[in-house]
């Protein structure tokens, strides 16, 4: 009986490098086979709508709106893995809002792909560092984890970014993603932006970035001839079928594994691409029996706004949700916002009732803190603003 072969597993890495100096590799996604999660290779068969985040040079910034239970967080943490072996010194970092979900993507996502990955033993050892807050490669390549929903103080210090992801970027403020962002302004070009998310209301950070990006949208062509758009602009309500995804115009079952990404702004294609991603063109969702009827139970049991953002990846503002300064300005009509014509008034409302948002002391001797005085008029059904006040830093009466 023959020994056992001995491979040497940097020979891996070396081929694929070969290769993708000679132009044969166009995309990660051809080393993908390399990765395993829960001991079960790494494909885009049921994900192939992820392939666009997989290759070799992404676009400045990239934005994903999708549903929920897509694979959005395991392909784009794949994607960000592979950039990090395949290339000596590519330091990333990973924001979450909430600290339960940088756990969740360090420890389970992330420790998960590297412990099941073929070439383990390449990746890491010993002396690497490895814990919830960094995934360190032999190669010296870092992937940072940080959480700042809503304050950017845990990335200060770090440095040399050179891509950073921000996931459910939806509960994240633009000015602390911008605060995020100066990690990668010391690298050349100065990095590469990624967010990805479930979007809410049609203000929420991303559904503002998707609109700022090449919006890339979800075909596909039926036998008959249409080509069907799943954007809730053309056609994707009425794509919802029975039994699976189907055409618009003869009713028949589409084949969602032959569908493509048009962009309904094709100017913004490498600067700033965006993609979009619902369940109902999705083959894990639309090619299973049981999952498709789930989405029509879904249809019925949730609310239009929570079936448009869990399902269809949309946002929606059929939905309660914190009112703005803009929103309170413009119930105001433009009258003095001051006590005194408040209180003058005051006669014409049936009721008078005072908000207060509690926001604590705030930043750069900013108050958080902000009331609003609101009256009632029962002849109309109206809720006019009389007055409203940012709470100075440090008052107390």
């Amino acid at each position: 009986m023959s020994a056992p072969t001995t491979i040497d597993l940097s020979s891996v890495l070396l081929h694929y490098a070969e290769k993708a100096c000679q132009g044969e590799v166009r995309s990660l996604a051809q080393m993908l086979p390399l990765l395993r999660f829960e001991q079960k290779p790494f494909t885009l068969r049921q994900h192939y709508q992820f392939e666009p985040f997989f290759q070799l040079k992404l676009p400045r910034r990239s934005v994903l709106m999708t549903a929920r239970q897509v694979g959005k967080t395991h392909n784009v943490s794949a994607s960000c893995l592979l950039r990090a072996i395949f290339r000596s010194n590519y330091h990333i970092l990973l924001c979450e809002p909430l600290y339960a979900q940088m756990k969740q993507l360090s420890n389970v996502v992330l420790r998960g792909m590297i412990g099941d990955s073929y070439i383990r033993p390449l990746l890491q050892d010993g002396g690497c560092v490895n814990n919830i807050n960094m995934r360190e490669l032999r190669n010296g390549s870092r992937l940072h984890f940080v959480y700042c929903g809503g304050d950017a103080t845990r990335v200060r210090g770090i440095s040399g970014i050179f891509l950073c992801l921000w996931d459910e970027v939806a509960d994240m403020e633009m000015d602390v993603i911008n605060v995020v962002a100066e990690t990668m302004s010391a690298v050349p070009l100065g990095g590469t932006y990624l967010f990805t998310g479930t979007p809410r209301f049609t203000d929420n950070t991303l559904a503002v970035l998707y609109e700022q990006s090449s919006k890339g949208v979800v075909h596909v062509r039926c036998g008959c001839g249409k080509v069907n758009i799943a954007s809730p602009g053309h056609d994707l309500y009425r794509m919802i079928g029975k039994r699976t995804c189907i055409c618009v115009k003869c009713g028949r079952p589409l084949d969602v594994r032959q569908s493509w990404y048009e962009f309904e702004r094709p100017d913004r294609r490498g600067l700033f691409d965006g993609y979009h991603m619902s369940q109902v063109t999705h083959p894990l969702h639309a090619t299973d029996e049981e999952k498709w009827y789930e989405l029509l139970h879904k249809m019925e049991l949730y609310g239009k706004a929570q079936f448009d953002n869990e399902v269809l990846g949309v946002p929606c503002d059929e939905s309660v949700k914190l009112l703005t300064q803009k929103d309170l300005e413009e119930a105001s009509h433009g009258r003095p916002n001051t006590l005194a014509a408040a209180m003058a008034r005051r006669a014409d409302y049936s009721s008078v009732v005072v908000g207060v948002d509690w926001g604590g002391g705030g930043k750069a001797l900013e108050s958080f803190t902000t009331m609003a005085v609101a009256g009632y008029k029962p002849i109309d059904g109206k809720v006019d603003i009389l007055y409203m006040e940012r709470v100075p830093v440090g008052k107390t009466a």
